[in-house]
């Protein structure tokens, strides 16, 4: 009996895939047994990487700039139904457009979730202060030619006013 009853549940297991993993992406949870690397572009590395759960297709990666991080994603219903693209704009590496479509390939809802990522704010930042402190610092050179021009003016007058005038004496008649 105990014989039967492991063989049962051995056969319960397999049956169910063991093997099955889970990737999240854009609020989806994508379970997946299978994935297949390939090379859409030709240039000799892998950016596109296929997800397979009982032999269908569930979800297609494209990392398009080869950061190793995607930047495009397909999720499949039924193995050849587009129901969602998703497309990470801001370097990120989460999706920040999405593309939802019926059955019939239509586009039936399009959401954009633009957010930014902490290193452009950084370097927006950065070129603001460094604008600002170019600024002044040209203000300042500025005012110190025209203070070291008005030094050199009253230099001038200043040793003329002071120069020794020799008086003359009044002329007898």
């Amino acid at each position: 009996m105990k014989k039967l009853i492991m063989f049962f549940v051995l056969m319960v297991i397999f049956m169910f895939n063991v093997n099955a993993y889970t990737i999240k992406i854009g609020g989806y949870e994508i379970e997946y047994d299978t994935i297949y690397q390939g090379d859409s572009d030709f240039d000799g590395t892998n950016d596109r990487k296929s997800y397979y759960q009982d032999d269908e297709m569930v979800l297609i990666t494209y990392d398009m700039d080869g950061d190793g991080i995607p930047e495009n994603w397909l999720k499949y219903i039924q193995d050849v139904y587009l129901e969602t693209a998703m497309r990470d704009n801001n370097g990120d590496g989460k999706p920040n457009d999405f593309l939802k479509y019926d059955k019939d390939g239509n586009i039936t809802q399009e959401t954009s979730k633009r957010t930014y990522s902490l290193k452009i704010i950084m370097f927006g930042l950065i070129g603001v202060l460094l604008f600002f402190v170019l600024v002044i610092g040209l203000i300042k050179i500025m005012t110190r030619k025209k203070k070291h021009k008005k030094t050199k003016k009253d230099e001038k007058t200043t040793h003329v006013k002071h120069k020794k005038v020799k008086k003359k004496k009044p002329k007898k008649v």
